[in-house]
């Protein structure tokens, strides 16, 4: 039985092999036959769809659909405000104009404090500690800022752990 099963095999892979060209004009023309025209640029497209992806994307930015808002900020009906907080117990504030705001156009909220205290933006290296290491006490008077990591971890002792 497995010699029979292992010669079937044997041929089925000889025939592929010999008619490999024929094999794949036939998928080819059966995944075609499967696909419909775009609307709008006639590529071919899946048969559920009505545009291609560019045309899609296209739309989106308004052209096709101009009633559609981007849901961006308080336009988003999953917006909580802009104030949320981090991994490490810290507040951060929604704010798209900071030079320094990271992937998520987030700003720690002390940072902004010590920011609008001194009337300037903060360097990369700036470090702001809070005195009395509750994370989300920002006021002013419970804030200090540091040139650099090095001396924030000096007025620490040295033990490098806030």
């Amino acid at each position: 039985m497995k010699q029979s099963r292992e010669i079937i095999n044997a041929k089925k892979r000889e025939y592929r092999l010999k008619n490999i060209d024929k094999i794949i004009k036939q998928e080819r023309a059966s995944k075609l036959r499967n696909k419909k025209k775009c609307c709008d640029c006639d590529n071919l497209i899946s048969p559920t769809s009505t545009r291609c992806v560019k045309c899609d994307y296209k739309g989106r930015k308004g052209k096709y659909y101009p009633h559609k808002v981007p849901m961006i900020g308080d336009k988003n009906p999953a917006w909580k405000g802009g104030k949320v907080n981090h991994s490490q117990g810290y507040i951060r504030i929604y704010c798209l104009e900071h030079p320094y705001r990271d992937g998520d156009n987030y700003v720690l909220e002390h940072r902004l404090v010590m920011e609008k205290q001194l009337g300037r933006y903060l360097t990369k290296e700036e470090v702001v500690h809070h005195i009395n290491g509750i994370k989300t006490d920002n006021r002013i008077e419970n804030l200090r800022l540091f040139d650099n990591q090095s001396k924030h971890v000096r007025y620490h002792g040295g033990v490098g752990v806030v």
